[in-house]
């Protein structure tokens, strides 16, 4: 099951990134072509393709983390460790489920300020 998640993420990952780039390449030449001509003297944008493939590394790291956060509760026990655990073990993977959503959710808290403070606002 765990390598079937990993297999369904970076294929995802590889899905979105393709149209994430195409959608970038579309979109600058849709923009490029709906400016005035004399609009900074621009006839073409290039894609700085280190800084794409920057990106691609982060985004399929970024898959990886979160395949393995969340493989790991899963342990070597498989998904039916509330049947074999009973309502204590039950109990505690609830808590662990909190604690790492709650945690998340300060991260993007956390980063959503940098952001803000970051572009002046």
């Amino acid at each position: 099951m765990a390598r079937q998640l990993l297999t369904e993420s970076l294929v995802l990952a590889l899905i979105g990134g393709a149209v994430g780039v195409d959608a970038g390449v579309w979109g600058t030449n849709l923009i490029l072509a709906a400016s005035p001509a004399n609009l900074l003297d621009l006839q073409r944008v290039p894609i700085d393709w280190r800084v794409l493939a920057f990106a691609c590394r982060d985004h399929f790291a970024c898959r990886v983390a979160v395949w393995i956060l969340a493989v790991v509760p899963f342990g070597a026990r498989g998904h039916c460790g509330n049947i074999e655990g009973g309502k204590d073990a039950a109990r505690l993977r609830e808590r662990q489920r909190r604690t790492v959503r709650s945690t998340f959710v300060v991260a993007q808290i956390g980063l959503a300020l940098v952001l803000l403070a970051g572009s002046g606002c």
